[in-house]
């Protein structure tokens, strides 16, 4: 198990700390979402918490925003 913060940024990599919206996340096959989902950001951050199964490999998690901001983590699984 292990947390994943974020961050909302705009395309200079700023950080928007009046961003709001509520952040659905989507985990692939081999991992779990633990907890609220969906969540609010909170002064334009978040975090939420996975847990792996048992099998090694790539992992992805898609992330979107009521705002209709997308973004994709991938975990490594070892």
């Amino acid at each position: 198990m292990t947390q994943l913060s974020f961050m909302m940024v705009d395309k200079f990599g700023n950080i928007c700390p009046f961003a709001t919206g509520v952040v659905t996340a989507q985990a692939g096959a081999g991992v779990e979402v633990i907890g609220e989902n969906p969540f609010a950001l909170v002064g334009g951050k978040g975090a939420l918490f996975v847990r792996a199964g048992r099998k090694k490999g790539t992992v992805k998690i898609k992330l979107t925003c009521t705002s209709g901001k997308e973004s994709e983590v991938k975990l490594k699984l070892k």
